[in-house]
């Protein structure tokens, strides 16, 4: 208690900040106990003592919240919510949409996810450029998937990066059976879930009644969300569960099975056998995800108004991963093709849009076409040239790419 005799010595008051206290936490289990110590010390000493710990991880809070004693009632918290997609996405450094996109879909967009330290001149991967679509591993442009590849690989994949323990380090601070949310999160990682998929999937969870307050406190730590299709009522059993955000995702789908052999292997071999074949099918995922969030948060950039309702359509007689309103009423429909090898994109867009009973009688009905690239010069599977005839005989369809999703650049430099 050296550091009280010195306040009282001075007779001044003292603060005491720890800024991201996790590692200390990590490297000393009992800090919580010495923190109470201390300032219980100093409140019987009536010292002006201030303790102040900052922290990205917001179980944290959960671990205060928890405990009885001085450090059960902090006199501020100021939560950091999530991060934009596309400010997310650019603020890793990246230097082209479709980067920014792929640092999004695997880093997520916790503000604890971004960089430790950037310079903003600096990409946080490296030098890129745009290269063509397509490579052995998948993913992406080439230049752009090598420099987030390696960002990825630095941070999360090595056992000395900042983010290879950091969802199981939230799990153990925020619950008390991290093991039983671990399973849960890592059946929802692939994809959304209804309520028997989950249960199918975790293993060691037995039954519903088991099932329903480990979802329910995932749901109220932020971890995991809950979904209704837009035509459902809302107390249908349509639900489904889903990870919230990106970084998770990705870590309990490919990072957690692999995390025992990570160590000891060579990081590029077990990227090309254990992660890059399901790459195709999780950034499907996930660019489906961001489809919805530019319907919700940039509509108004290309339809000149923006979204009242937002969501998807599953479970009837017409699935699409994006659907939603307008503020002036039109209704909009999106299929997402990150592979480019869809044959018959307009053609299944038609089938569906007549085939929906959402959004029926509604004459303006927009399709809107997400893929990995869409510029007017460049080839994306066989479908491109018929696009662009779709494009020409209807004035409400739109092509989408990661251009317009992401923004050219970075928020502050592309305008609103």
């Amino acid at each position: 208690m050296g550091l009280l005799e010195v306040v009282e010595d001075r007779g001044t008051g003292f603060t005491l900040a720890l800024d991201g206290v996790e590692p200390l936490l990590k490297a000393e289990r009992r800090l919580w106990s010495h923190l109470e110590e201390l300032v219980e010390s100093a409140g019987s000493r009536g010292l002006p003592f201030r303790l102040v710990l900052t922290s990205r991880d917001p179980g944290v809070l959960t671990e205060m919240e928890r405990r009885e004693g001085p450090l059960a009632r902090p006199d501020l918290v100021l939560p950091l919510p999530r991060l934009p997609y596309r400010v997310a996405g650019w603020a890793h450094g990246s230097r082209t949409p479709s980067e920014a996109f792929l640092h999004w879909a695997l880093l997520g967009d916790e503000p604890g996810h971004l960089p430790p330290r950037r310079n903003k001149h600096v990409s946080a991967s490296g030098p890129v450029s745009e290269g063509r679509a397509g490579t052995k591993e998948s993913g992406g442009p080439t230049a752009s998937w090598a420099g987030v590849k390696s960002a990825v690989a630095r941070r999360v994949l090595d056992p000395g990066g900042d983010l290879f323990d950091a969802p199981l380090n939230h799990l153990e601070i925020t619950f008390q059976r991290p093991a039983r949310y671990a399973t849960i999160l890592r059946a929802l990682a692939p994809a959304p879930r209804d309520w028997s998929g989950v249960l199918e999937r975790a293993q060691g969870v037995e039954g519903g009644g088991q099932l329903a307050p480990y979802l329910r406190r995932l749901e109220e730590e932020g971890l995991v969300q809950r979904q209704l299709p837009l035509d459902a009522d809302p107390e249908s059993r349509k639900r489904r569960y889903s990870v919230a955000d990106p970084f998770h995702a990705f870590w309990f789908r490919f990072v957690l099975p692999l995390r025992s052999v990570l160590p000891t292997s060579d990081v590029e071999e077990l990227w090309d056998r254990a992660i890059a074949p399901g790459l195709d099918a999780y950034l499907q995922r996930w660019l489906e995800e961001a489809a919805r969030r530019w319907l919700r948060e940039h509509a108004a950039e290309t339809f000149g108004v923006p979204a009242r309702t937002v969501g998807a359509l599953w479970g009837g007689e017409a699935p699409f991963p994006l659907a939603g309103r307008l503020a002036n009423g039109q209704v909009c429909y999106g299929l997402v093709d990150w592979t480019g090898t869809e044959d018959d994109l307009p053609g299944e867009m038609k089938r569906r849009m007549k085939a929906t009973r959402y959004g029926i009688g509604r004459a303006a009905r927009a399709p809107l076409f997400f893929l990995r690239r869409a510029t007017p010069d460049e080839e994306v599977g066989g479908e491109q040239e018929e696009l662009r005839r779709t494009l020409a005989r209807d004035p409400l369809a739109r092509l989408v790419g990661l251009e317009e999703l992401m923004g050219s650049g970075p928020p502050s430099e592309a305008g609103p």
